[in-house]
C-alpha cells in the first residue's frame, strides 16, 4: 500500500498563523478580560458580539469554546476601554440583560495597559490532555544549553527523550482514535502543524514491508541556526518518529535524517523502513 501528501511548503502557504490567547498589550490603554457563559444556540456569539459594536468597541483578542455535554458557550476576550464612553460594568449589565448570557464576568490586571489572560488554567488539548506554551526561543535555548553542557552527548539525550515521547504519543493516539496504522502517521503530522511544532508530510508510504518517508519544515531544532551545519541537527525528532512510526507498526524501524534545515537543505527528510533480518 501506498500512499502521499502535498508539499508541506505548498500548504503553508494557504494558512494563517494562529495566535495563542494569552496576552494584549495597547500602550496607555484601559484593557479588560471578559469571560462570557453563553446559552449554546446559533445566534449566541453574534447576539454577544452586537453588545461590543453597539457600544464601538471591537475584542483585541479571544477565542471560542462550546461544551456540548454541559450545553453552554463560552466567549472570552479582551476589550481596550481606554476610548470608550461606556464602562465594563456597563458593557457586562448590557450582555447580562440579553437574555442569551447565563453569566458574564470581566477583570482588570494589575497593569492597566498590558493584559494577561488570568481566567484559564490548565491549558488543555482537546482529547482532554494538559497541555503547557513553550516559546519557540525557550525550546531553542534550552536545547542549545544541551549542546554546550555535553557536546556530542547531547545527541543521544535528545533522540533518547523523542524517542520515548514518541512511543508513548503513539499508543494514546492508537487507544483514543482506533485509526488505520498508516492514518496514525497521517493525524501526527496534522496534529504537530496544530500545535506549533513543524509543518509535516508524507512524502511515500509503503506498509509491506513498512518504508515512509516523511519531511519536515520549521522545526524548532533546525529553523534557527543562522549558519549552515556539518551533520544534522534533528536529534530530538528524530528519535520522536523512530519511537512513533515502530509503535505504531508494531515492528522495530530504523530512521535515517537525509536531508536537514540545519545543514541548508529546503527540508527536514527522514526515510523509515523495518530492519533487515
Amino acid at each position: 500500500m501506498r500512499g502521499a501528501c502535498s508539499s508541506p511548503e505548498r500548504r503553508l502557504s494557504l494558512v494563517l498563523s494562529k495566535r495563542a490567547f494569552t496576552l494584549e498589550h495597547v500602550k496607555e490603554g484601559r484593557i479588560y478580560q471578559f469571560v462570557a457563559l453563553l446559552e449554546n444556540r446559533p445566534s449566541a456569539l453574534s447576539s454577544a458580539a452586537s453588545v461590543l459594536a453597539r457600544n464601538n468597541l471591537a475584542a483585541l483578542s479571544g477565542f471560542h469554546y462550546i461544551d456540548s455535554k454541559n450545553n453552554w458557550e463560552e466567549w472570552s476576550f479582551f476589550v481596550d476601554f481606554s476610548k470608550a464612553k461606556v464602562t465594563p460594568e456597563q458593557v457586562s449589565d448590557e450582555l447580562s440583560k440579553e437574555g442569551f448570557a447565563k453569566r458574564v464576568e470581566f477583570m482588570q490586571g494589575e497593569f492597566p495597559d498590558l493584559a494577561i489572560d488570568e481566567a484559564h488554567f490548565p491549558i488543555v488539548t482537546g482529547e482532554g490532555d494538559r497541555a503547557v506554551f513553550l516559546r519557540e526561543t525557550t525550546i531553542r535555548i534550552a536545547i542549545e544549553k544541551l549542546w554546550s553542557v555535553f557536546g556530542p552527548g547531547a545527541a543521544t539525550i535528545l533522540w533518547e527523550m523523542g524517542r520515548a515521547a514518541g512511543e508513548y504519543e503513539a499508543k494514546m493516539v492508537k487507544e483514543r482514535l482506533k485509526l488505520s496504522q498508516l492514518d496514525v502517521v497521517k493525524f501526527l503530522l496534522a496534529d504537530k502543524r496544530a500545535s506549533g511544532w513543524y509543518v509535516g508530510e508524507m512524502a511515500d508510504a509503503t506498509t509491506a514491508p513498512v518504508k515512509l518517508t516523511i519531511r519536515a519544515v520549521h522545526s524548532p531544532e533546525c529553523e534557527h541556526r543562522s549558519s549552515k551545519q556539518k551533520e544534522s541537527r534533528s536529534f530530538f525528532l528524530k528519535g520522536y518518529l523512530e519511537g512513533y512510526v515502530s509503535l505504531t507498526f508494531e515492528k522495530p524501524l530504523k530512521i535515517k535524517e537525509t536531508r536537514c534545515r540545519a545543514k541548508g537543505d529546503d527540508f527536514c527528510e527522514f526515510q523509515l523502513q523495518e530492519s533487515e533480518k
